[in-house]
């Protein structure tokens, strides 16, 4: 590389005595030190350049890390919420599918037609068909409904198939 010696503050002895020209090795962001070769009867100044590097990222590199995180996360959360939307529906339709047998039961030990509406207290008691009284995940509320008749839930799209 080369340089203007005139433009240095570090004194130099010209290669060519007409030219202001000095080969430096290295660049020229600073002129910290300079040392002398001596290359038959011509001095060449070599300076060292003090490079300044950070081992930290640039903003742009964060803003991309950031970019990418939030990605993935939302990727993420939305197939969570999904799943748990999809658990909280099966264990609707696993309580009334309960609710269904125990009614069935009923009516057998009962001798009720397939008309006949049982109580609340007759399926989920301690000593019933149920031993707790199902509760719908998504805080719907149950309607036994007739023996022949499948039970209910008031959340939309928990449905017991026929």
């Amino acid at each position: 590389m080369e340089l203007d010696c005139r433009q240095s503050p570090i004194p130099c002895q010209h290669i060519f005595s007409d030219s202001h020209i000095c080969k430096l090795g290295g660049g020229t962001k600073s002129a910290e030190s300079a040392s002398r070769r001596k290359k038959g009867n011509a001095s060449l100044i070599i300076m060292k350049m003090r490079t300044y590097q950070s081992a930290g990222f640039t903003l742009v590199e964060m803003m991309i890390i950031v970019g990418i995180i939030g990605t993935l996360t939302t990727i993420a959360a939305s197939g969570t919420i999904r799943a748990r939307n999809k658990a909280a529906v099966n264990t609707c339709i696993n309580n009334l599918t309960q609710i269904a047998r125990a009614k069935t039961v009923w009516s057998f030990e009962t001798r009720n037609g397939g008309s006949a509406v049982p109580d609340a207290a007759d399926l989920f008691k301690t000593n019933g068909f149920l031993k707790a009284t199902p509760v719908c995940p998504m805080r719907g509320e149950y309607s036994i409904n007739a023996v022949d008749t499948n039970p209910t839930c008031t959340y939309p799209d928990h449905e017991l198939e026929k």
